[in-house]
């Protein structure tokens, strides 16, 4: 069985994600091993899992379960 592997993820002209002036957007790199998002609520941990979610499945919702919680829903 083969695994996608993120290995850099970069977020351009979003505004959740602004950076810095010598810095702009998100621009993150993933080394080997386990890699932690943590922060303060509202700084968009939930939106860069659920953008990673997207390059996974795509824009529409994965078929399964009708009884299953949908991903963000908080259900």
């Amino acid at each position: 069985m083969q695994f996608p592997v993120f290995r850099r993820l970069a977020v351009h002209d979003y505004e959740l994600y602004p950076g810095t002036p010598e810095k702009p957007d998100l621009d993150a790199e993933f080394l080997p091993g386990v890699t932690l998002i943590v922060g303060a609520n509202g700084l968009g941990k939930s939106t860069l899992i659920l953008i990673l979610y997207r390059l996974l499945t795509g824009p529409s919702e994965v078929s399964g379960d009708s009884g299953a919680s949908v991903l963000g829903s908080g259900n």
